[in-house]
């Protein structure tokens, strides 16, 4: 596995990270734990998976995944509709605002909403890293669910040797078998 030192990446992504760790149920069956002060979460991954360089980083065969947990409720609106897909597009125009102050010019920034096969709304975005920025990374791709009252954000570069639409559907994939869980010890089948 290629292990993969993202400066430029931390400098975008200053998460702020939970406990983690890796439980291995079985070669096909492996889990990235994320222990919170209120809530906790499973992330099931298939590869060669190693912890990485940063407290909220994993290293899944040549990718980098990343998460961050955001208190939903500083989205919340009084005497406005707050459903899932409303947070999360605050939380989009938040971000997006931040990130063209942040490189001194508005982004161009691509945003989908899709419905995962358990009927879970996420909000998958991305953008071009400007030229000159880094010399590793072309994009950065998002994926934001809500779970109660927290915004569960999952997050991979596309390195300038790896395609987009494969970076995309690793992180689609990611989201996608990210759930809240009681603790670790329920996670492996019987």
């Amino acid at each position: 596995m290629k292990h993969i030192i993202l400066t430029a990446v931390m400098a975008l992504l200053a998460f702020n990270g939970y406990g983690q760790s890796i439980i291995k149920c079985s070669p096909q069956e492996i889990y990235w734990y994320i222990k919170g002060e209120t809530a906790n979460y499973a992330i099931k991954l298939s590869g060669d998976i190693a912890e990485g360089n940063f407290s909220d980083l994993l290293n899944v065969e040549d990718k980098v995944l990343q998460y961050q947990v955001l208190d939903a409720n500083y989205y919340f609106e009084k005497n406005s509709e707050n459903s899932e897909e409303d947070i999360l597009k605050r939380y989009y125009e938040g971000e997006t605002a931040h990130l063209a102050e942040m490189y001194g010019k508005p982004m161009d920034i691509q945003m989908q909403m899709i419905f995962t096969e358990a009927e879970k709304l996420v909000m998958l975005w991305n953008y071009k890293i400007p030229e000159g920025a880094s010399e590793q990374v072309e994009s950065q791709l998002m994926a934001n669910v809500v779970f109660g009252d927290k915004i569960f954000l999952l997050a991979s570069p596309q390195l300038n040797w790896q395609e987009f639409n494969d970076v995309k559907a690793f992180l689609t994939e990611a989201i996608t078998n990210t759930r809240p869980v009681e603790g670790e010890s329920g996670l492996c089948s019987k």
